[in-house]
């Protein structure tokens, strides 16, 4: 039944396949762009999809990795001609030297010789796709060439085996108290190094014979899925020292935005776990980011200097100017007036009111019962001076 499954799948379901396994991802995992292709938009040759223009190509929305590698395979790979087989009747066909080709069809008639023209395009084809195949990466061989940086958000979970939230609650479980802090100190050297330098390739790859690495991290499978979440495969590359071989955990595309959400889900594990976490590295370049304001965690003075302090002191006299008027409005432009409130029974009402009364009654009777020798007497130029 495998057999007979596996003869039914065309050439480009093949060919996504093989890709998918250069880069680490299983079927399961590349089933969605099979049935993009092939199913959605019926491309189940390849040379349906070297038929695709630029535009096309985009409108596919494939993975930028993706995509790359599926048109180097078809640019290395030429569409198979019958004119080597004219001459004896019968057509051999050559599989692709990156994908096998569908179900087995009866061989179709020679074809008529071709034009001095055509053969001159033929074998300039041949030629440029002679060039081009040793640029294909072999299996799971990395060069520095491969290696791509992203900045914007990732929608696209499939391109991850494991997803950021479940690798890291994986780590708070399975790996033991008393290692999880070194744990925690390694990834957060390895996540914050690509952050701070995202082009520079070596901090991109890490040895996996690295002692340091693996008595740290390497040898706690929920660590080293951390790592694959944030981005990180396995592959090979060329040691730079001796030119051989060497296998290495590789981030041959970079997103940065990943990274940086790899790094807060670390640090809130970090303070749960009693681990001082590093602040959030600033790469220097952030597109999404305005020329003033930092959006990598540092503070304003380090990344706009003097301008930035100015900017910083204009945006604490204009909150207090806000702070003042809203002040004012509170309270009227006057100052406080001093409330103490008291709380009377009725009875003392009433007493109070006969107190007051009393007290009122008491002035007027003073004022009345002036002694007589405290009146002003007036003599009789007063009263002349008066009259006039």
């Amino acid at each position: 039944m495998e057999a007979s499954r596996s003869s039914e799948k065309c050439e480009v379901e093949i060919l996504l396949l093989e890709t998918g396994k250069e880069l680490g991802r299983s079927p399961a995992q590349m089933q969605p762009f099979v049935d993009k292709l092939v199913k959605d938009n019926w491309l189940d040759t390849a040379d349906s999809l070297r038929a695709l223009s630029a535009p096309q190509w985009s409108q596919l929305q494939l993975p930028l990795r993706l995509e790359e590698l599926l048109k180097k395979k078809l640019n290395a790979s030429p569409a198979p001609t019958s004119s080597a087989s004219a001459s004896s009747g019968s057509v051999a066909f050559s599989p692709s030297v990156s994908f096998s080709p569908c179900s087995s069809s009866p061989a179709a008639p020679a074809a008529s010789p071709a034009s001095p023209a055509s053969r001159e395009e033929q074998a300039s084809s041949s030629t440029g796709s002679e060039t081009e195949a040793p640029k294909k990466r072999e299996g799971n061989v990395f060069t520095e060439e491969d290696f791509a940086v992203v900045y914007a958000a990732v929608t696209d979970e499939t391109l991850f085996p494991f997803s950021l939230t479940e690798a890291i609650e994986k780590l708070q479980i399975d790996v033991p108290r008393d290692s999880l802090a070194g744990v925690l100190r390694t990834l957060f050297t390895v996540i914050d190094g690509v952050l701070a330098q995202p082009s520079n390739p070596k901090k991109r790859r890490l040895r996996k014979a690295n002692s340091s690495f693996h008595s740290q991290v390497g040898q706690f499978r929920a660590a080293v899925r951390v790592m694959e979440a944030a981005g990180f495969c396995e592959g090979k590359m060329r040691d730079p020292a001796s030119g051989l071989l060497d296998d290495f955990w590789v981030m041959d595309t970079a997103y940065v935005m990943r990274l940086t959400d790899a790094h807060h889900l670390l640090a809130q594990l970090a303070e749960h776990a009693g681990v001082p976490a590093p602040p959030l590295p600033s790469s220097g370049f952030n597109p999404y980011s305005s020329s003033i304001v930092s959006a990598s965690g540092t503070s304003l003075s380090q990344v706009a200097g003097q301008h930035g302090q100015m900017r910083k002191i204009e945006n604490a006299q204009l909150k207090e100017k806000i702070r003042q008027r809203e002040q004012l409005l509170e309270t009227g432009g006057g100052e406080e007036v001093p409330l103490s409130p008291a709380v009377y029974a009725l009875e003392e009402l009433r007493q109070r009111e006969k107190a007051e009364k009393a007290s009122l009654a008491h002035e007027s009777s003073d004022v009345d019962e002036a002694p007589a020798g405290e009146k002003p007497t007036l003599t009789a130029a007063d009263i002349a001076r008066i009259k006039e």
